[in-house]
């Protein structure tokens, strides 16, 4: 778009001009790790002492004395019950039947051995999932030209940190300088039949281009929803001109 109080042909002076100048930048990926409390949470546990198990005692039982046997709760039998009870059929039965045959006694009881009741093994709880503590990549993409003197290459990459924050960065990037370069988040999924959809519903200025060359980052709003957005493209704003898009894809 060629503005009211300039020619085509000053505007193209202008942009061929400023092609021949290059700025260079160089940022670093920044860490966006949560905030501590985020990070200690769940993660300090209490040393509790293991509970003492019961001590075993021995079941341990006296020994018994031997019961008197050969007589009955009564005492002995008399001489006349003995005779009335032995058989009278066989010589010397009485007399047999009248001496009392002297009973084994029993083994002395021996008192079991003490068993040990056995001790419970405690059960280790689950480790927690570590909580991550680096940015997560959402989408990607990668820069292409739009026509024989707007060219752009790089890759583009969203990022969402720990504490829900969201980053646009664009590594091994370069772009043909123009003035004025924009930033645009959009869902317009470009680069074909631009036609002036770069600006549909939702799009979002992340702002001026940093350096035409090199890594840089770019705050996205917390309000922004970057799932609908489809594309970053470099933008030329007091021109229109689209100078390269990136079309994003969700990352697996």
């Amino acid at each position: 778009v060629v503005p009211p109080d300039m020619t085509r042909a000053r505007v193209e002076q202008i942009m061929a001009g400023i092609a021949q100048v290059n700025m260079p930048v160089n940022e670093a990926m920044p860490t966006m790790t949560a905030a501590p409390s985020q990070l200690v949470a769940d993660a300090t546990t209490t040393d509790e002492a293991p509970a003492t198990p019961p001590t075993a005692e021995a079941a341990a039982t006296t020994g018994q004395e031997p019961e008197t046997t050969g007589s009955d709760a009564n005492g002995p039998a008399s001489d006349d019950e003995q005779a009335v009870a032995a058989p009278t059929s066989r010589p010397g039965a009485a007399e047999a039947a009248a001496t009392p045959v002297p009973t084994a006694a029993p083994p002395p009881t021996q008192p079991p051995a003490p068993t040990a009741e056995p001790t419970a093994t405690p059960v280790p709880e689950p480790t927690p999932e570590p909580t991550p503590v680096g940015p997560v990549k959402l989408k990607v993409g990668q820069f292409q030209d739009i026509d024989a003197f707007h060219k752009g290459s790089g890759d583009a990459t969203i990022y969402r940190g720990p504490d829900g924050s969201h980053l646009l960065r664009l590594e091994n990037f370069e772009v043909t300088n123009g003035p004025d370069l924009h930033v645009i988040l959009s869902p317009w999924e470009g680069p074909q039949g631009i036609g002036g959809r770069l600006k549909t519903e939702g799009y979002v200025d992340l702002g001026k281009l940093k350096g035409n060359i090199g890594n840089q980052n770019y705050e996205i709003p917390p309000e922004v929803d970057v799932q609908i957005h489809n594309t970053v493209t470099i933008y030329c704003a007091p021109f229109h001109v689209i100078f390269s898009v990136a079309a994003l894809q969700d990352f697996s």
